[in-house]
């Protein structure tokens, strides 16, 4: 029983190496975690590893006897199964790919607007970078930096990438109460996590000056070009389109808090 306990440890040792591996090495890992989480996960990995690398090499130091046997009794079967389950993040991998977490509408319609302006934190100085804009020069900015930072919240040529969903008269209701609804007006948002996938929280602005008749793909990726205002005191942060493009999906497709400090 010792025995066949142990190829049973290594054989689950074996799939999370593999799926951790494959992650690492691909760098999908990135697309679900913060920096710091990534480099727990590299540490943690060779942790993984250097137990299997001791397993395998004590099986060498002690080979079995020609007697012994490997049966599936009871406790045998029930290391089986349990080692089943360790695999199933590297078949999951196999049959469906590494995804990432996407958008869900009714979320949206629920938590239309998430502004995340740290009155505590000092804003970064941007005076420089704007000063050194070009005419018809955009500012390279994320979610997080236009609603960390009042520089960005006003005035401003910037470029933005991050989702549309094109606003419904209940949609638009709730964001603009005093405001007739207005076709043109798209939700542009993007996920901001701290640790991982699980607290990903949507960051959004509205672009104005979308063409009504102008189609937007679902699930779709876009960089958007123009000059930000806001509606009202403490309002949501508003882009007046001068280019929508579509674009494809970034590498990284998750914002980082960790980045924005």
């Amino acid at each position: 029983m010792k025995r066949h306990g142990g190829i049973w440890k290594e054989l689950q040792l074996a799939g999370w190496l593999l799926f951790l591996g494959y992650m690492i090495l691909t760098g999908k890992d990135q697309n679900y975690l913060a920096p710091l989480q990534h480099l727990i996960l590299l540490a943690g990995g060779g942790v993984l590893f250097l137990v299997f690398l001791v397993g395998f090499l004590a099986g060498f130091l002690d080979p079995p006897q020609p007697t012994e046997t490997i049966r599936l009794d009871k406790g045998g079967l029930l290391l089986a199964l349990e080692s089943v389950g360790h695999w199933i993040p590297m078949l999951v991998v196999w049959m469906m790919g590494v995804t990432t977490l996407n958008m869900d509408l009714a979320t949206m319609r629920n938590n239309i607007q998430m502004r995340v302006l740290d009155v505590n934190r000092t804003p970064e100085d941007l005076s420089a970078r704007l000063r050194r804009l070009k005419p018809g020069e955009y500012l390279e900015v994320t979610h997080i930096q236009l609603y960390s930072n009042p520089q960005l919240e006003s005035n401003v040529r910037i470029s933005l990438i991050g989702r549309a969903i094109r606003l419904n008269a209940e949609q638009h209701q709730k964001a603009f109460p005093d405001e007739v609804f207005q076709e043109h007006r798209v939700l542009f948002y993007r996920f901001a996590i701290a640790c991982c996938a699980a607290d990903a929280s949507p960051l959004s602005v509205f672009l104005e000056g979308v063409p009504a008749v102008a189609s937007l793909a679902d699930e779709g990726w876009y960089r958007v070009q123009g000059v930000t205002r806001t509606s009202r005191e403490s309002g949501p942060v508003m882009v007046l389109v001068d280019h929508l493009e579509e674009i494809s999906a970034p590498d990284k497709p998750f914002l980082s808090w960790l980045d924005a400090m």
